[in-house]
């Protein structure tokens, strides 16, 4: 790898948090992350929020994104804006993990806010009923 040009499949992956399911590669800048990150089927992250805007790009599989008061299925190609403070949470649904590319300010690298304030884990769904 070198200064200018990365790979994410030759970065170590890492989890991204205690409230969320997420995990993969992360390339810190000088003020922006980004992350290639990986859900597993029926699994995401809790209701939430950041002090940063952050944008989720979906590569593969499908997302179940909540975002303030909508929610909708977002599937490869879509693009989700998350404003700074605004709760949100995105649980891989279908059959195959949920691939994205996720872009924030480095003030704040992955994990944020639960809304209920409780760090007790990520968020787990039956597949069977969605």
């Amino acid at each position: 790898m070198s200064k200018y040009f990365m790979y994410f499949d030759e970065l170590p992956k890492e989890k991204f948090g205690v409230i969320t399911s997420a995990f993969g590669h992360k390339i810190r800048g000088d003020q922006i992350v980004v992350a290639m990150a990986q859900k597993d089927p029926g699994t995401g992250s809790k209701l939430h929020t950041h002090k940063v805007e952050q944008f989720n790009f979906v590569v593969s599989g499908e997302m179940l994104a909540v975002v303030d008061d909508e929610e909708q299925s977002v599937k490869p190609g879509g693009l989700i804006h998350i404003p700074i403070g605004t709760p949100h949470s995105f649980i891989a649904v279908g059959k195959e993990p949920a691939v994205f590319l996720n872009i924030k300010h480095k003030a704040e690298d992955m994990e944020g806010y639960p809304e209920d304030g409780i760090y007790d884990g990520h968020a787990v769904i039956d597949l069977e009923d969605k």
